[in-house]
């Protein structure tokens, strides 16, 4: 019985040859595109889930007005640090600021690596913040004060890759 609904549905699809192309082209075509939602949406919904403080990180934007345009934008001026920090103390445990997207220059001994992108302040608990798996050597974040990279502490045999 199941052979008989083929050759019939063969039949029709050979008869009506336009027909079937375009009924099989648009439901190639609407599954696509429900695959590529479905997947759009896991990304969206998933995105930077690795963190394990993933539910509590937060990124401050700055809305400004010029020439009667709104415009939104991830760099903030570097005051609001403190501002965040001393007003609204009871909503951060931990405040942090990065570089605004550039070229920048690593170096570890005689290697160099220019990339473009941001790259995070420092901080005692740069750790907290930068939750990133390591694939190999172990992860170490050393803080001067001010400044300084996360990289291997001194003594480290293999810095983190």
């Amino acid at each position: 019985m199941l052979g008989r609904y083929f050759q019939i549905a063969i039949r029709n699809l050979l008869k009506n040859k336009g027909t079937a192309v375009l009924n099989i082209a648009g439901l190639a075509t609407g599954m696509a595109v429900a695959l590529l939602v479905g997947l759009w949406v896991y990304d969206e919904v998933t995105y930077n889930r690795y963190h394990r403080n993933y539910d509590t990180i937060a990124d401050v934007m700055m809305q400004s007005t010029y020439n009667g345009t709104v415009r939104t934008q991830p760099e903030v001026p570097i005051p609001l640090r403190d501002e965040l920090a001393n007003k609204y103390g009871s909503y951060f445990q931990r405040i942090s600021l990065s570089t605004y997207p550039d070229k920048h220059v690593l170096t570890y001994g005689d290697k160099m690596l220019i990339k473009t992108g941001r790259f995070m302040q420092t901080i005692p608990f740069a750790d907290f913040l930068v939750d990133i798996p390591v694939i190999s050597g172990r992860r170490a974040f050393h803080y001067d004060g001010h400044r300084g990279l996360p990289g291997a502490e001194s003594g480290d045999d293999k810095p983190c890759t």
